[in-house]
């Protein structure tokens, strides 16, 4: 469904709401239109006397101590907004029009013959007809221009830079009011009498060349930001905006036309994850589960890979056709590319040559095709099996990842791996399909100390931790019925799922879940259905005692149900976690501080003869930022240090949407160095395993931002710019 139009038609009314532009007989009824109008408009220029923090005159006398005097600090509102562009040419020519509104009271909200108040009526007052008023400018023309009768002036500012001109072209406010700190109604009235609202400001240009906007030097530019530029090299910037946004288009007569946005919005295309041979039977589950009988498995995979060492090909090819000062930049990113390329084909090369990696492998390809399986079966969708696949990136992640996940020694055991892929790409089934290799790994590596916490699961948020711990117990639902069935393989000890979280969300003792349950207070021990059937828990689905706690389903249909007596593989209590560590852990980053007081959380770091976790799962890294993340850092010294006194340097993993300063913070927080998967190419719209989607093709992303100022000297101005 094409919905671009009607979400013109909703952006273009959210922007009349909160400018103006809407009202009925332009008569604004009720409140102040700077209390109802939030953007679009320019104050006036406030006159403020300088007030200093000590009172007693400045004394420069020897016998007194004189202490430096400073200016209290007040809030300007802005009076101004502009853009600058490069223009080249001969004798360059701007035509600018410009429009605006003001408002006067014409009621003043006291009825004098009766004493009574009245609602304050404010006039809309077009400042202009027509398009408005238009002021011409070049290089010699004067740079400033009264407008509005005086009420408003354009300046122009044009600097020589190479071969043209650097311009500045701003609109203001040129009425002036004194703040009255004694009459601060008068005060208010008069400022909301003399700022000009729905101000538009635009620049046809006539005569002469808008080019690129000058960059910044490239030599003093991080790594990252040189990377960034390269990447968005082809999406050109034509000018900067100042106190609002700016756009840019070129008009009918291929006029180029800049303009003031106080409402900008820009639609960003959308990614897809489905390419690099997307219809593939290698992407299949049922395919890949047979890999420790059938050779072809490999085959196919080796020809994944070959597919992608031809496309690092071709960048390769393109790096070479950079301008000079790009063609180190664009070698180091395939340098990254190239590194994940050796690690995939190192993680072929272990299914080859290990049959337990072989084994492992074609198990959790059968875990992630049974778990979703039952999810449709529950929904009442029938499939073939062919039809649940990876999506390429999450298949080139779990055999790029495969290798350091398990091997202690590996290049990459330290190396932080980062899913950057937008949200609701797939990443958390690319870390749940790695995750189930190696719990099964671990069982027939380490037969006699596979048992306890295998894996731990990390978010910021309870809601989305709650989210992620019922997406996550399929899979572990699919691995313990694997189990079931092949003792004698994977052991006799429960693969299982345990969600570690405050409180509020989740009991705390059996006590509390015993209480939960007898006053049918369900909703906080977070199961409500069986997660593998989707049968509706009643209260005889909690079975809470003094000194225990496991859900069971009596779906006589579920594989897990129609077993007599069963018990669950999922718990939400922690004295049942503590008793008996999960497999997996699933918890909030926040809960980590119970390590400092609760000497049983110790558990899920290797006791009795268990192997400690040897995977760290840190979901939505980009929200660990702020007072969170100095807290976070804190905790992971102490996490890290249990795990190597225990033996063990866990395997780093982790997820984000958004990929800025990533390699800062994963220093900052987890002392590791980082790679991103997949790492991007020279462009921005091409990472082979993720590609936009041109926007004639599929609608996109609408982003919107507002200029909003506040009226409270207190705050500070809030803009986004955006090219």
């Amino acid at each position: 469904m094409d919905y671009s139009k009607k979400r013109k038609l909703l952006i273009d009314w959210t922007k009349k709401q909160l400018t103006g532009g809407s009202l009925p007989d332009d008569k604004l009824v009720g409140e102040n239109p700077l209390n109802r109008f939030f953007t679009g408009f320019l104050f006036p220029i406030v006159e403020v006397e300088d007030v200093f923090d000590d009172e007693e005159e400045f004394n420069d006398s020897d016998d007194v101590d004189v202490k430096p005097t400073t200016k209290n600090k007040r809030y300007i509102p802005p009076s101004s907004a502009g853009f600058s562009f490069f223009i080249s040419g001969d004798e360059p020519n701007l035509r600018v029009y410009c429009n605006a509104v003001n408002y006067n009271l014409i009621n003043s909200g006291r009825d004098e013959s009766n004493q009574k108040f009245e609602e304050n009526i404010w006039e809309r007052n077009q400042l202009t007809s027509g398009d408005g008023v238009e002021v011409e400018f070049s290089v010699d023309s004067p740079n400033e221009v009264l407008i509005f009768n005086g009420l408003a002036k354009v300046d122009a500012l044009w600097r020589p830079y190479q071969n043209g001109f650097i311009v500045t072209l701003s609109i203001s406010n040129n009425q002036h009011i004194e703040e009255d700190q004694d009459d601060p109604k008068s005060f208010n009235r008069s400022r909301n009498t003399q700022t000009l609202f729905e101000v538009e400001f635009k620049c046809i240009v006539d005569s002469g060349y808008v080019g690129e906007y000058p960059s910044k030097d490239k030599s003093l530019l991080t790594d990252e930001e040189k990377e960034i530029e390269l990447r968005y090299k082809d999406e050109k910037v034509y000018a900067v905006g100042h106190g609002a946004a700016v756009d840019w288009q070129k008009n009918r007569k291929e006029e180029m036309e800049l303009w003031i946005d106080f409402f900008p919005a820009v639609e960003v295309p959308q990614v897809t994850a489905d390419t690099a041979g997307a219809d593939s039977k290698v992407l299949e589950f049922s395919f890949l589960k047979a890999s420790n009988e059938n050779e072809d498995v490999l085959t196919e995979l080796v020809g994944f890979v070959d597919k992608y060492e031809s496309w690092i090909d071709t960048q390769n090819t393109k790096a070479e056709t950079e301008e000079e000062e790009d063609k180190a930049t664009a070698k180091k990113i395939i340098k990254k590319i190239q590194c994940a390329k050796k690690r995939m084909r190192k993680g072929i090369e272990l299914i080859r040559t290990d049959e337990i990696a072989k084994l492992s492998f074609a198990i959790a390809n059968e875990a992630m095709l049974m778990q979703m399986k039952a999810s449709d079966k529950a929904k009442g969708k029938i499939k073939s099996d062919n039809e649940y696949r990876w999506r390429p990136f999450q298949l080139a992640f779990v055999l790029m990842v495969l290798e350091s996940s398990i091997n202690e020694d590996s290049d990459f055991r330290d190396t932080l791996d980062l899913i950057w892929f937008p949200t609701g790409g797939g990443k958390t089934e690319a870390y749940l399909g790695l995750m189930a290799f190696l719990f099964v790994y671990r069982r027939q590596k380490y037969s006699s100390s596979y048992g306890g916490t295998v894996a731990i699961m990390r978010y910021t948020l309870r809601l989305l931790t709650s989210q992620q711990f019922l997406r996550a117990s399929k899979v572990i639902s699919a691995l313990e019925l694997i189990r079931r069935g092949q003792e004698h393989l994977l052991g006799q000890e429960e693969i299982t799922i345990g969600l570690w979280v405050g409180g509020a969300s989740s009991p705390n003792s059996y006590k509390q879940a015993h209480d939960l349950v007898e006053n049918k207070q369900f909703s906080k021990l977070i199961l409500n259905y069986c997660p593998w059937c989707n049968q509706e828990f009643k209260q005889h689905n909690y079975i809470a005692q003094e000194d225990s706690f496991h859900f069971t389903c009596t779906n006589n249909t579920c594989d897990f149900g129609k077993e007599s007596n069963n018990i669950l593989p999922y718990n939400v209590v922690d004295e049942a976690l503590y008793e008996k560590p999960p497999s997996l852990l699933i918890a909030t980053v926040d809960k980590f501080a119970r390590l400092a007081w609760a000497e049983r959380a110790g558990s899920f770091f290797g006791l009795h003869g268990n192997r400690p976790p040897e995977l760290i799962i840190q979901d939505e890294l980009h929200l660990i930022s702020s007072a969170l993340g100095s807290i976070v850092g804190v905790y992971e010294i102490a996490i890290d240090a249990a795990l190597i006194a225990r033996g063990m340097r866990a395997k780093y993993i982790a997820s984000t949407a958004t990929i800025k300063n990533a390699d800062k913070q994963v220093k900052t927080l987890f002392a590791r160095d980082m790679a991103i998967f997949p790492p991007s190419g020279l462009r921005m719209d091409d990472s082979y395993f993720a590609k936009t989607v041109p926007l004639s093709v599929r609608p996109g992303r609408m982003y919107i931002g507002s200029v909003s100022y506040t009226h409270l000297r207190a705050h500070e101005t809030k803009a986004i710019s955006y090219a």
